[in-house]
């Protein structure tokens, strides 16, 4: 079970980072198209 863990936390936390880059990336690409739109 430990070990279980020892593999699982890491995992979550690099899916945390994947979808925090994504919603960046977004958040980035919005931010560019509405200043060309100006």
């Amino acid at each position: 079970m430990q070990l279980l863990n020892f593999f699982i936390t890491p995992i979550k936390l690099l899916l945390q980072l994947v979808t925090i880059i994504i919603y960046a990336d977004k958040f980035i690409h919005n931010e560019k198209f509405s200043k060309i739109d100006k």
